[in-house]
């Protein structure tokens, strides 16, 4: 299995867009595995990210119980890392969570998996739970993908593109993907607090 970083551009692109991000307690939603078709095990990247600029909490809101009990394996056991994992769906997540609970949530290459009319809904769930900055990825228009790995949390539903984040108070950045032959990246930051 290749273990590989996500695109360094993608991910130093939510300092680009909004380099004012601070805070303790940090929500990554979503946590897949790998993508065995393409032999690709993501090393979790965020949580290196966010450690260097100060955060020290962290939790992960996973809805597939098979990414659950890989998250728990991979963060407690194997990198003896205090990281939170809750099984729970972000449509719902203030049902798991308290008021402004986490500084940051982070859903990254998630809103594509949700119908389009229940991202507003995701996002106000994230914005129950989060007091300063809701950060987003994902493809910038529809990008098809099928379920993997048994997995059909990871059908892309949608494909929200750079206007439809604007339009919601999102600073945005968009990136191409030379080489992937996919749709270019999307970051989004909506900053909540004054």
């Amino acid at each position: 299995m290749q273990i590989i970083k996500e695109d360094g551009r993608m991910n130093r692109s939510i300092f680009e867009v909004c380099p004012d991000i601070v805070g303790v307690n940090l929500l990554y939603v979503g946590f897949n595995r790998h993508i065995p078709s393409q032999g690709i095990e993501y090393k979790k990247w965020w949580y290196d990210l966010f450690v260097s600029k100060g955060f020290s909490k962290f939790t992960i809101l996973e809805i597939f119980s098979m990414n659950v009990e890989f998250a728990e394996k991979y963060f407690i056991l194997d990198r003896d890392i205090d990281i939170d994992v809750v099984e729970g769906n972000v449509l719902s997540a203030s049902k798991y969570f308290k008021d402004k609970e986490f500084d940051v949530s982070l859903w990254w290459h998630g809103p594509e998996h949700v119908y389009e009319e229940e991202i507003d809904l995701a996002l106000k769930e994230l914005e129950l739970i989060t007091s300063k900055f809701i950060i987003i990825g994902c493809p910038n228009g529809m990008q098809v993908q099928k379920a993997v790995y048994g997995n059909a949390n990871e059908i892309h539903l949608s494909g929200p593109d750079e206007k439809f984040f604007k339009n919601r108070g999102f600073l945005t950045k968009v990136i191409s993907r030379k080489g992937f032959g996919l749709k270019p990246h999307l970051t989004g930051v909506k900053i909540l607090h004054e």
